[in-house]
């Protein structure tokens, strides 16, 4: 059935697979013997050392064959080649009108260069670099249709070379930094882009603390803000960001350990930055005072809509966090509750008037837990839905590896019994067993 196909819809089939597989049809028929060598999509991964894609002479061979005018994707993954034999493969691909480039030397013995071609391709729109070198602050840089731009533990000749290379960038859009800690890294980044709209930093360390990194951003079209393992105060906006409306921030066990952010101006600052945004996601791991750190040093967010909490957190401060969004309208929170409370006199503004969703994920029914489901139903005057997810192993801190049915039916049942300050609301339970 699959041979009655045109050959067009066989190489599109054949371009999801990686390269090995579809190398490996030829054996099929006669038919089939060169087909691999029409599919626009060349994807080299190799699982293992001793994998025969992490051969550059495999490689080499394979390209040599092909026969499709265009290259839509080259993805070269965790292979070890030489600076000649990298040259040879991405000046195919350039003269292929290449798309979409995703370089990572992860496994190389030794850093490799990236040159000058690379970063004056025309075509491409989509590029991933990793592990490698050859930033420079120097030289002509033109990618003018690049819209999205990855690059994951490289190295920069200085602090001049990522300005130098956005500046080659007229139509990007989405920016993603990840960066690793090590002897001599730079560790101070200027970001200047008239068109960058969503803007992620991520920091790799397997230190105890997070070493201090700076980015000193100024981005007017920017929208999308994500952070992670970063301190607060490690992102400086040159001027208000009007535009920005989506922040995720996720911490790790190693960063912001138990800080009072209020204190810090920078963070105030940078807070301040945030006053339009629709969208909030704070993740956490084994850290009691995130939430209490961000309730000391947030104004209102009136514009905020939906909120996202994966954190540990005590249930009250939970609370005082939704009287910073007086417009909410959607809750999410994935939490761990601590401790037991007394309810706070005043009811935030949001349950009165605009939260309509609430979804709790949560690892088990302690009475505290229950205490938090039902103070929010029976606040809640405009809430339409409220959904519970009781998982197992939901968090890293959950020590629970199932999910013990009866106790949680039993558990349910009361929920379905509270109060409800909406007529309504309608309470939806899914378990992940």
């Amino acid at each position: 059935m699959l041979s009655r196909l045109p050959d067009e819809v066989i190489c599109d089939i054949l371009s999801f697979l990686p390269t090995k597989i579809s190398v490996s049809t030829c054996v099929l028929s006669k038919r089939w013997s060169f087909l691999w060598a029409h599919v626009p999509v060349w994807d080299f991964e190799a699982e293992f050392f001793e994998d025969e894609t992490q051969n550059p002479d495999v490689i080499h061979r394979v390209l040599l064959w092909h026969k499709a005018k265009t290259m839509h994707t080259l993805r070269l993954t965790r292979i070890d080649c030489n600076e000649y034999q990298l040259d040879t493969w991405i000046t195919t691909a350039i003269r292929r009108k290449i798309r979409n480039l995703y370089l990572d030397f992860v496994y190389a013995e030794t850093t490799v260069k990236l040159h000058r071609p690379l970063f004056n391709c025309k075509t491409v729109v989509d590029m991933m670099l990793g592990n490698c070198k050859g930033f420079s602050s120097t030289g002509d840089i033109c990618l003018p249709s690049l819209k999205r731009l990855h690059l994951s533990r490289v190295e920069y000749e200085d602090d001049k070379s990522l300005p130098h290379l956005l500046s080659g960038c007229p139509l990007l859009q989405e920016l993603i930094l990840d960066c690793e800690y090590f002897e001599n890294c730079l560790r101070s980044f200027n970001i200047s882009s008239s068109t960058i709209r969503m803007l992620e930093v991520n920091l790799i360390t397997e230190c105890q603390y997070v070493p201090h990194f700076w980015f000193f951003t100024n981005a007017s079209a920017l929208r999308c803000l994500r952070m992670g393992n970063c301190d607060l105060d490690c992102i400086t906006f040159s001027k208000d960001v009007a535009s920005l409306v989506e922040v995720d921030i996720c911490f790790t066990s190693c960063s912001a350990w138990s800080i009072d952010y209020s204190d810090d101006p920078n963070v105030v600052e940078f807070f301040d930055r945030l006053s339009k945004i629709k969208f909030l996601k704070i993740s956490s791991h084994n850290d009691l005072n995130i939430i209490d750190g961000f309730v000391g040093s947030m104004e209102k967010l009136n514009n905020l809509t939906k909120l996202e909490l994966r954190v540990v957190v005590e249930w009250y401060l939970l609370v005082e966090f939704l009287r910073v969004a007086d417009n909410l309208q959607v809750l999410i929170a994935d939490v761990e509750i601590r401790n037991s409370c007394t309810e706070p006199k005043q009811v935030p503004k949001c349950l009165l008037s605009s939260l309509k969703t609430i979804t709790i994920k949560q690892p088990g029914f302690e009475e505290h837990e229950l205490d938090l489901v039902r103070y929010l139903l029976r606040n809640s005057q405009v809430l339409e839905r409220m959904e519970i997810s009781p998982r197992k192993g939901i968090s890293s801190w959950s020590s629970s590896c199932f999910l013990d049915l009866t106790a949680t039916f039993k558990a349910l049942q009361r929920i379905a019994l509270f109060e409800r300050g909406s007529k309504a609301c309608q309470l939806a339970f899914f378990l992940d067993c």
